[in-house]
């Protein structure tokens, strides 16, 4: 808040801190002046800066979310076919050890037929 055009009461609010100073000399002013505008363009870069790292964040996090999504997919897809594998040949087994009992089964028959 300026005062007067001569130089007066200049008053700096910054983050809920007010600081107030006096001056008459317009170097200092202009002094002052180039300081707030450095230190905007830097927070201006630092903030710039932020949003860069926070995309590049983002994205390797999403990056690493597609991997596992993938990665899941994959270990379901193997467990599925290891499943159907194993049931077919238990399948297998079964109709195999059916055809041996039957076969056991025919030849206790005959044998007992013929003595």
């Amino acid at each position: 808040m300026f005062s007067n055009n001569t130089g007066g009461n200049i008053s700096v609010d910054r983050s809920f801190n007010t600081g107030s100073f006096n001056t008459t000399s317009v170097s200092t002013v202009e002094t002052d002046h180039g300081a707030v505008q450095g230190a905007l363009q830097n927070n201006a870069t630092n903030t710039a800066t932020l949003f860069a790292l926070a995309d590049k964040l983002f994205s390797g996090s999403r990056d690493i979310v597609t991997q596992n999504q993938n990665l899941a997919k994959d270990l379901s897809s193997n467990a599925n076919k290891a499943y159907e594998g194993a049931t077919a040949q238990a399948n297998g087994n079964k109709t195999m050890m059916l055809i041996g009992v039957a076969v056991v089964g025919i030849v206790a028959v005959m044998a007992w037929k013929y003595k």
